[in-house]
């Protein structure tokens, strides 16, 4: 068995899961100022699913990230989410976290993510994608046009 890294976890975030929205789990590291290492800590996920707390739990085939999408049939069920630090090639215990219940989405979707691509010049077109949860509501698509004018370096931004 290996011994711990020469990292210290300094903290850990997780947000409150939720039916079609993303639920990001972050583990904080610190460097140990008592050990040197020329290493890179690196950080391996991986996410399980359980009826309840401390019991049984089955790991979700393929999420591998510090973020996972509970689906409609998680709801009531607990996540856990396990996090391997790793020196170079070698893995160490991993680290755990259970959340609460995954609730039901409000069914209001909501933006967690744009990207804007272009060049802010007037009578440019500029590109975006929205990356959407959906909370639970109904999927859909939807193309938007915005005609904006360009006024001081203000950019017309419309959601």
């Amino acid at each position: 068995m290996n011994h711990q890294p020469a990292q210290i976890i300094e903290n850990h975030e997780k947000d409150q899961p939720v039916e079609q929205d993303a639920c990001h789990s972050h583990f904080v590291f610190v460097q140990d100022s008592t050990v040197s290492t020329d290493l890179q800590l690196g950080l391996k996920y991986q996410w399980f699913i359980g009826e309840r707390p401390l019991l049984i739990f089955v790991d979700i085939s393929g999420v591998t990230s510090e973020v996972y999408w509970p689906k409609h049939e998680d709801i009531g069920k607990f996540l856990k989410v396990e996090c391997t630090p790793m020196l170079g090639e070698t893995e160490y215990p991993p680290i755990f976290a259970i959340s609460s219940p995954v609730s039901r989405g409000s069914g209001i979707p909501k933006v967690v993510n744009l990207e804007v691509h272009g060049e802010l010049v007037e009578g440019n077109i500029i590109k975006g994608f929205a990356e959407v949860a959906w909370c639970g509501g109904t999927p859909g698509k939807g193309v938007a046009r915005y005609d904006c004018m360009l006024v001081e370096f203000r950019m017309c931004v419309k959601l």
